[in-house]
């Protein structure tokens, strides 16, 4: 499923100069990783170091209409799927991709992996008030992007998110 705007949103977004992107909704359930990276590289999710590009994002955490909450796979292949995707982009691109989850996901559906913080940058959100503030998945130190039902933020100033486009 792509959005039918995307390339006009996309072009348009950097025709205005703005920092732009794309991410990828995870469906473990539905086929590999490996599968789905290179569906995501071929509909808009590459990367490419012209500084206004930031690495794909891999959304992967529960939704409202997931009844099975992890997507019903067991958390040591719902990690390996992870992994597949995100070596799969890294083959192609040269950068991880950045992942996007809740901490309750991660706790809940990945058991705490800790092996994604030394390669991808963490995009964490916050969408249950009883969740500490600051709380973030083993393996990050920080956060790159953050984000709650109402605001979005980058964990930086904007030579560090240019430098984050371009791939330094």
């Amino acid at each position: 499923l792509k959005n039918q705007y995307f390339e006009q949103q996309y072009s348009g977004a950097g025709t205005a100069g703005i920092f732009r992107g794309a991410w990828h909704y995870a469906f473990p359930s539905q086929s590999d990783g490996k599968t789905q990276a290179e569906f995501f590289l071929a509909n808009g999710g590459a990367w490419n170091a012209d500084g206004k590009t930031l690495p794909g994002v891999l959304y992967v955490d529960h939704t409202l209409d997931d009844p099975n909450l992890c997507f019903g796979v067991e958390p040591a292949n719902l990690v390996a799927w992870i992994r597949e995707f995100s070596d799969t982009y890294h083959s192609k691109t040269n950068r991880y991709p950045v992942i996007c989850t809740s901490i309750q996901f991660w706790n809940w559906c990945v058991k705490d992996d800790p092996s994604f913080g030394a390669t991808n940058p963490l995009w964490l959100s916050k969408y249950f008030p009883e969740v500490e503030q600051g709380a973030i998945p083993p393996g990050w130190t920080n956060y790159t992007f953050w984000d709650n039902i109402t605001s979005f933020w980058h964990n930086g100033d904007l030579d560090s998110l240019t430098k984050l486009a371009a791939g330094q």
